[in-house]
């Protein structure tokens, strides 16, 4: 993000998939790879004509997708350096810091590109997603999440005794983000019987669970 080059960065080439070729690709070991030089430099060999996926990976760096042309002599990978998010969690019952809690989060776009299932860009989402964080003994309710993408994202926080809130359209800059106040209502409860639709009679030991309404978005979050 800052123009500057990096060493050390692992690029990997591929072609992208496809229907037709999706089960060769796994096998990465068959196709060039190598780091950048000191001054950011790289070069890959051995391709075919043709489309060229390359992936370039950095520890402090977001991992970058990138479908080319072989053959190119002008290709920039522009890295976006991770970032950091922190805030508090705060109960709205007394205004005190809630000290066990578990945050996660998404990209507020959604994890898929629409129209492009095979595209560089099509999993980006997935390499957002940051999965629930359980933070304990938090006396004054802090939290700081490492290694964000810059972007923007939906933020949920769930604590026992509280009903769990998302927090949509947080902006995590370049520089990172300090500051967010996630505030949490006590939790509320369904409570019911279940009977036969015939007879009216108690069903014992049926399965009761909750979900979104949306068959994706449940399996989505199963996962």
């Amino acid at each position: 993000t800052t123009g500057q080059p990096l060493e050390g960065v692992e690029v990997a080439g591929s072609p992208p998939p496809s229907l037709l070729s999706f089960g060769a690709n796994f096998d990465q070991m068959l196709y060039p790879e190598g780091s950048s030089a000191a001054d950011g430099s790289f070069q890959l060999t051995g391709f075919e004509p043709g489309k060229v996926r390359l992936r370039f990976q950095h520890e402090n760096h977001a991992l970058l997708t990138l479908d080319v042309e072989a053959g190119r002599l002008d290709v920039e990978a522009r890295l976006q350096a991770r970032a950091a998010l922190s805030g508090i969690v705060v109960s709205l019952v007394d205004g005190e810091p809630v000290t066990d809690f578990t945050l996660s989060a998404r990209p507020s776009e959604g994890l898929f590109k629409p129209g492009d299932w095979f595209g560089a860009e099509a999993g980006q989402g997935f390499l957002r997603v940051i999965r629930p964080r359980h933070f304990t003994d938090r006396e004054d309710g802090t939290f700081t999440l490492e290694g964000i993408v810059p972007g923007s994202y939906e933020v949920s926080v769930s604590a026992a005794g509280f009903g769990e809130r998302l927090e949509p359209d947080v902006e995590v800059p370049e520089a990172g983000r300090r500051g967010l106040v996630l505030m949490l209502e006590p939790e509320c409860a369904v409570v019911g019987r279940v009977v036969d639709a015939r007879t009216g009679q108690p069903v014992p030991g049926a399965s009761v669970r909750s979900g979104t309404g949306s068959s994706i978005s449940d399996m989505l979050a199963s996962m």
